[in-house]
């Protein structure tokens, strides 16, 4: 959607070459001039030239043969707006065209336009503009064939134009906002090769999984422009307009008994991503391992091997370099939530609230398992339980902080296993008391600059009420090389939807959804993690 008001339209390139068809090759037949911005439109006046064409032209615009303008603009700036559209809040105007079928009928010469008057029409995404136009060729060969219908044949080309027109604005607005990324703060090479059966391949959090298994829908779809939201108002509401692309996506990979779908790996894996964004271990730097399968069995280094100089014609020192197994199995994580009918029938937003919510209660709970699961099914075991992960006490029964120094303390042990340091975590509880740290006069204490450049991140999934010896109310810090935490992560992602699950959903109206996916925890080196313990409030 244009913006129209003095702020977004650019009219430093007034007064407009007036030409035909947009074509540039062709000189102008007149000049748009008075250009401003009025009432919410762009308006002008037209001066044709004196010359012959100028003034056929005017003829044919006086005779009301010729009524259609359409304004050729480069766009300066956009926003996101509701949903997955897009406003254009700068452009800039630099030809105005003489047209047959304009993209906009309410542009015009002499027109005046009603704003109460409803503007209806059909909203449709570029695979459906893509399918139209094969359509529309189709059907005009048939007719260009027969030779015997030619206002038909006209109107046929007319439907062919409007939709090139269409698809060029959506082709050149693509290109200039660059592709379309539902995961802000992941980004990856564009087309990376897809996971081959057997390979292995671990993602930084940089990396994103969804390029590991992309791949084009039915009818050439791009994941990238699918919805999760019109997905599900699609399948609660049975209504698809605006949606066709989405539904011939999910229904191709089959449905649940109780109606739900199994989202395309593709389409899924933007989802997962979104809450690998969310995820403060993967923001930390912690790895993920896309799973083709339900088990997954990688290598891992216990014990690196060691070199040595040696004079000539010596033997080379031995050196063993041990290692050992890492065992994926993906296990089930899931959500579920209700949301009443009419919500989801006339919410305009509801689309990236609910990919937004599933992906934070999804990063939520991996937060959590990847730092303090149990291990006990159907839980990975987590970070803070794993056997080999360096510890630092605050003593027998906990104690608040003072200083500093057991982050440099912790930073020593892991130069001492070759290990770099990385982002600290801790709860908010541990964070406020940080900020709170004073010296001697009263004043905000000074932190070593290896701390304070250092990144920090905060979870509250790191409880304040572990126990250290009689302390009930202990926290946690930890640090390391997060990129040794590794996340297998099977790609597929189901969603399921029922009006009738739950006690008395059906007579409340509600919707009860329910999303899966899964995955496991493993840690590939145990001794580039410290963890801090016995953090109390003073």
């Amino acid at each position: 959607m244009l913006v129209h008001d003095q702020n977004a339209v650019d009219l430093s390139r007034a007064p407009l070459p007036l030409i035909v068809g947009h074509d540039p090759a062709e000189l102008p037949v007149g000049v748009v001039e008075g250009l401003r911005v009025e009432g919410g439109r762009l308006r002008g006046s037209l001066r044709f030239s004196e010359g012959i064409r100028g003034q056929e032209i005017l003829a044919d615009v006086k005779a009301g043969i010729l009524r259609n303008l359409s304004v050729g603009y480069v766009v300066q700036a956009t926003e996101r707006g509701q949903g997955d559209s897009y406003r254009v809040t700068k452009w800039q105007p630099y030809e105005c065209s003489l047209v047959a079928c304009p993209a906009d009928p309410s542009v015009g010469i002499g027109r005046s336009f009603n704003p109460n008057t409803p503007q209806e029409g059909k909203t449709m995404d570029m695979n459906d503009i893509k399918r139209e136009q094969t359509r529309c060729m189709k059907e005009l060969e048939a007719l260009a064939a027969s030779g015997d219908d030619t206002e038909s044949l006209a109107a046929k080309r007319a439907e062919l134009a409007d939709l090139d027109t269409r698809l060029a604005v959506l082709d050149d607005l693509a290109k200039r906002r660059g592709p379309a990324d539902k995961v802000p703060g992941i980004g990856a090479p564009a087309g990376a090769p897809a996971i081959r059966e057997g390979e292995v391949r671990v993602l930084a959090p940089g990396d994103k999984l969804a390029d590991t298994c992309r791949r084009d829908l039915v009818d050439g779809i791009k994941p990238e422009e699918l919805s999760l939201g019109r997905v599900l108002r699609g399948l609660v509401t049975g209504d698809w307009s605006g949606a066709e692309a989405e539904k011939r996506s999910v229904m191709s990979e089959g449905t649940s008994s109780l109606g739900g779908v199994l989202i395309p790996a593709p389409m899924a894996a933007q989802v997962i991503d979104l809450a690998r964004n969310q995820a403060v271990v993967f923001r930390a730097g912690a790895s993920t391992v896309p799973m083709t399968a339900n088990t997954l069995k990688m290598c891992k280094v216990t014990g690196d091997m060691s070199a040595s100089w040696r004079e000539e014609n010596a033997a080379i020192t031995a050196s063993e370099m041990s290692f050992d197994s890492l065992s994926f199995t993906a296990k089930a994580l899931a959500a579920i939530c209700s949301i009443s009918i009419e919500l989801l029938e006339d919410a305009g937003n509801v689309n990236g609230l609910i990919e937004n919510s599933i992906a934070q209660a999804l990063a939520l709970e991996l937060d959590r398992a990847a730092l303090f699961g149990s291990g006990v099914a159907p839980e990975p075991l987590g970070l803070n339980g794993v056997v080999g992960v360096q510890s630092i006490s605050m003593g027998d029964n906990g104690a608040a902080l003072t200083g500093y120094s057991p982050f440099t303390l912790a930073m020593q042990k892991l130069y001492e296993k070759n290990a770099i340091p990385g982002s600290f975590v801790f709860s908010p509880r541990t964070w406020a008391a940080m900020e709170g740290l004073v010296d001697t006069t009263g004043q905000p204490l000074a932190a070593p600059a290896s701390f304070a450049s250092a990144p920090k991140l905060v979870s509250n999934q790191i409880p304040n009420t572990l126990h250290q010896g009689t302390a009930t109310n202990a926290s946690s810090i930890f640090t390391g090389a997060w990129s040794n935490l590794m996340v297998g992560m099977r790609t597929s992602l189901t969603l399921e939807a029922s009006r009738v699950a739950g006690a008395d959903a059906f007579s409340k109206m509600q919707v009860m959804i329910r999303a899966y996916l899964r995955c496991d925890v493993q840690v590939a080196r145990p001794d580039h993690f410290v963890k801090i313990v016995g953090v109390i409030p003073a």
